[in-house]
């Protein structure tokens, strides 16, 4: 009974480590801007460097942490690296994070630069 107790102690604790991590990794709005705009579609590094309006090296800072925490992964198709989330499971957390506060809209210009480049013929890489 005692140790079944503390086994469960243990599991809760590793649970909330491990959620720790996530919004550590979470903790920065390139990071939140940059997962937003994966969780629609796939998108090449260059892309997300112009959307974003960041510099390559500040996106590859940005993209290291979230594939280090498995937030993202990559896929090359040619000479190209294409990002997608790695798996969608990390939505409904972050949605509950932006619905927690009062959240404002990402700025026009980001979302037109993306909608810019959506609407061009660019074929995003299978997963």
């Amino acid at each position: 009974m005692v140790l079944s107790n503390i086994k469960t102690q243990n599991d809760k604790k590793n649970s909330i480590y491990l959620k720790a991590i996530l919004l550590k990794a979470l903790a920065n709005h390139h990071r939140l801007l940059i997962i937003q705009l994966l969780s629609e579609k796939s998108y090449p590094v260059g892309q997300l460097e112009t959307i974003l309006g960041i510099s390559q090296s500040s996106l590859s800072q940005h993209l290291a942490i979230l594939r280090k925490n498995k937030i993202v992964k990559t896929k090359r198709s040619a000479q190209t690296i294409f990002y997608k989330l790695a798996n969608n499971d990390v939505m409904p957390m972050i949605n509950r994070v932006f619905e927690s506060f009062i959240q404002p809209e990402p700025s026009i210009n980001i979302k037109e630069r993306a909608i810019s480049y959506n609407s061009r013929n660019i074929k995003p890489a299978l997963f």
